[in-house]
């Protein structure tokens, strides 16, 4: 059988087949010339081939979930990898292999629960492991589970190099710089994944969190005390404080729908409750807890109950608009920062988040390498059908993201920006240290030296790992 490709004005059902699996409603405006349902790796080296043949660029899909559609680009051969199905585990190593389109609810719920194991992927149910583990993966607990790619013993990736196009292997010890640069290139990794092997750990017997919820006026006292808060709890127990709507996490309250609130969460893992609710009880050390409007300090849940809060908190009919920022500073100047980000919400629906990496560790030596114990990323959410809640969202956007980076990564300002909620088309920023930078290049030029994969360059400015700030100081030049 031959491959099966919907070409752009010669086949019908070119617009599902570009669209139909991107979760995002805000679409973007990039066309591939084709795109190929791969059914088996021998298709993905047939399309890949194919591709070098016609002197087409590459892109790859694995789950759709990128909030910026990296997939889509214009006169690209888009290579779809939802039918490559694969999942498995070794049961004298707790490897679990996968293929790439697989999904954190597919691998945690579906399948590893009831093998007593799990994997922190991602916290979206429909985020699919390709992108997510190419980008760091921050999934669940990634402050105490450690980022998901460091859970990648090995990968199996389709490369083009020396006129040919080959399966590889990739790993600490085999291909070792490819493996280096899988681990945070993200939309930037020049080659095809088609299977993974991942370390499971043991599901544990406790899931469960605690909540507080306050009033957006009791923002700065409670967000300096969560911040140093965070350093005290131990390593089971995933941390974020979220500005959400009264609409969204407080509906039969007294006061306007869209009013902000604030939400303190503690997610922890344990082996009995006990210990669980030990872990927790650190929340109720907030010095403003007689004035939180809630408080949950112990309840009982499960990676799928969490998978479905989170499918309801991202709605998939809605247009997103996403960014994100590692934050510097003290408690004070994090919390100066980031104010607006909380307290002032450009629609009901939108959501943004902080997320803990404290205390934090020292990163293996791998491609991603730059974050700070301070995480902030917007979830902006527009539903109305006339494109004003869309501009409102871009405005607030831009303003935001314009203070963080006024401050030029100092107190209170970013070094850097995670691949996995960015949108280098609207705000380039650094995501990899110089050294890194200088090595990804050294390595894509040995593995893809044709280029055959499309990058990073989807922004005016061309192909930078660059903030804005200075990509637009060197234009002054």
């Amino acid at each position: 059988m031959g491959l099966d490709i919907t070409w752009k004005d010669a086949s019908p059902g070119y617009e599902e087949q570009r669209v139909g699996r991107i979760f995002n409603k805000h679409r973007p405006d990039r066309f591939p010339a084709g795109i190929l349902k791969a059914s088996s790796i021998e298709d993905v080296v047939a399309g890949v081939a194919l591709a070098k043949q016609k002197g087409l660029k590459l892109t790859v899909r694995s789950g759709g979930h990128s909030w910026p559609a990296w997939s889509l680009r214009d006169g690209a051969l888009l290579i779809d990898l939802e039918n490559l199905r694969e999942l498995s585990l070794d049961d004298m190593t707790n490897i679990v292999t996968v293929s790439p389109s697989s999904t954190g609810r597919m691998i945690n719920v579906d399948y590893l629960r009831e093998r007593g194991r799990c994997f922190p992927g991602g916290h979206c149910p429909s985020v699919a492991v390709g992108g997510f583990l190419l980008q760091g993966g921050q999934g669940w607990n990634c402050r105490g589970w450690k980022w998901a790619c460091e859970y990648i013993e090995s990968m199996d990736v389709v490369v083009a190099r020396h006129g040919q196009v080959e399966v590889v292997t990739a790993s600490e010890t085999v291909n070792s710089d490819l493996f280096w640069a899988a681990r945070g290139a993200g939309l930037g990794f020049f080659g095809v994944v088609v299977r993974f092997r991942l370390k499971t750990i043991p599901l544990p017997k406790i899931m469960a969190k605690s909540i507080l919820i306050f009033d957006a006026s009791e923002y700065q006292e409670t967000f300096e005390w969560f911040q140093q808060a965070c350093l005290s709890f131990d390593f089971d127990v995933e941390l974020v404080y979220l500005g959400l709507s009264r609409f969204r996490c407080l509906p039969e309250s007294k006061g306007k729908p869209e009013d902000p609130l604030l939400v303190i969460s503690a997610t922890v893992w344990k082996e009995d409750q006990a210990e669980a609710e030990k872990a927790l009880a650190v929340l109720q050390q907030c010095p403003k807890l007689e004035k939180a409007l809630l408080n949950v300090p112990y309840a009982p849940t499960s990676f799928a109950e969490e998978y479905d809060l989170q499918e309801r908190d991202n709605p998939p009919e809605c247009r997103f608009f996403c960014n994100n920022a590692w934050i510097r500073g003290t408690p004070k100047e994090v919390a100066d920062s980031l104010r607006r980000g909380f307290v002032e919400l450009p629609t009901k629906d939108s959501y943004t988040l902080y997320y803990s990496q404290g205390p934090l560790r020292k990163l293996p030596d791998m491609a991603f390498d730059i974050q700070t114990e301070h995480y902030f990323a917007t979830y902006l959410m527009s539903t109305d059908t006339t494109g004003g809640e869309d501009q409102l969202c871009r405005d607030w956007l831009a303003e935001t993201f314009a203070a963080i980076d006024s401050k030029r990564g100092g107190p209170g300002g970013s070094p850097g920006q995670y691949l996995g909620d960015s949108d280098l088309k609207t705000r380039p920023a650094k995501f990899m240290s110089d050294e890194h930078w200088t090595k990804w290049k050294r390595i894509r030029e040995k593995w893809d030296p044709e280029r055959l994969f499309f990058g990073y360059g989807v922004h005016e400015k061309g192909e930078e790992n660059r903030h804005l700030w200075e990509l637009e100081s060197r234009a002054k030049l």
